[in-house]
């Protein structure tokens, strides 16, 4: 493993680290498929609530624009999260047309695990390093990402708007 560090390709230990990390997530994710019943997408559907919402609250038509889904697809997958008391319809207080759609408490601690989880993931995945090696190798990941789009700059999804 010691000569590995300066004969195995960069792109090869970046894939390795991404395949590790994707997979501890997977691993984590099936088993809350199974005890929670949440699924990928019903999941993003609950963190946008909690991380984008005005007040906690989304319409259906923000959902699908946040996500970059159909419309459909989130009104399935709202009533699936309502049916198990994870979300909550309410009607929009300037707009009685449009309904809202909040967390729940359940919501919330779901969305509080899932963040505890990452937190456990990235200190399993950084033990052994100091605060400053962190930072470092935060910054040169950061210089990588940039390098790698051109100058553009990189949009998640989740992160804008």
């Amino acid at each position: 493993m010691t000569c590995e560090i300066e004969t195995i390709p960069m792109q090869m230990l970046l894939r390795q680290i991404g395949h590790l990390y994707m997979q501890k997530s997977m691993d984590w994710m099936k088993e809350q498929t199974c005890s929670e019943g949440i699924r990928g997408g019903q999941a993003g559907i609950l963190f946008m609530l909690k991380f984008k919402g005005e007040k906690g609250t989304l319409s259906q038509r923000e959902l699908a624009d946040f996500l970059r889904i159909k419309p459909p697809s989130v009104t399935a997958a709202v009533k699936k999260l309502e049916a198990e008391s994870y979300v909550r319809r309410v009607r929009d207080e300037n707009d009685q047309r449009i309904m809202r759609i909040c967390l729940t408490e359940k919501g919330v601690l779901y969305v509080e695990h899932v963040i505890a989880e990452v937190k456990a993931t990235e200190e399993l995945a950084f033990k052994n390093m100091s605060t400053e090696e962190k930072l470092l190798l935060r910054r040169l990941l950061v210089q990588v990402r940039d390098n790698l789009s051109d100058g553009k700059e990189f949009h998640d999804h989740f992160m804008e708007h």
